[in-house]
């Protein structure tokens, strides 16, 4: 948890991303996979999570059908198609994929209920700005 991005987000969990040790391993170690380092920087590993947001992003611009519409769950299933994300996130259950992308969305929104600084969102890490162009786009907010 100590090299998750941290400005502009608001973990929900104090000292775990997912709430269980063995959810947050099984992250990890997707997210290290991706990375291809032993000791990954934060900012690699924001570079990997904001790809999440950026990905669902397009699906939701490109979403002209309304596939997407009111079905989070889909969206973020979807997810595991994208190649951009395919060497990482097929390492994850769709319920850990879910769950990841969940909370880091909430840690964003709690940043919102109770902002830290830095205060100017231009200063926040790349998966917050990648999460406010996501809720910019969707229609679900």
């Amino acid at each position: 948890r100590n090299l998750l991005p941290k400005a502009g987000m608001v973990y929900p969990f104090r000292a775990l991303l997912m709430k269980r040790i063995r959810y947050d391993v099984d992250v990890k170690e997707a997210i290290w996979q991706a990375i291809g380092e032993t000791y990954p920087t934060p900012r690699a590993i924001d570079n990997v999570l904001s790809g999440l947001f950026e990905e669902a992003t397009k699906l939701l611009q490109a979403d002209a059908a309304g596939i997407f519409k009111n079905t989070p769950i889909r969206l973020i299933a979807s997810l595991t198609n994208r190649p951009a994300l395919q060497h990482w996130v097929k390492a994850l259950s769709i319920y850990r994929l879910v769950s990841l992308f969940l909370i880091l969305r909430a840690a964003r929104l709690n940043w919102f209920d109770t902002p830290r600084e830095p205060y100017m969102t231009e200063q926040h890490c790349r998966v917050a700005r990648a999460i406010d162009d996501f809720r910019a786009a969707d229609t679900m907010n």
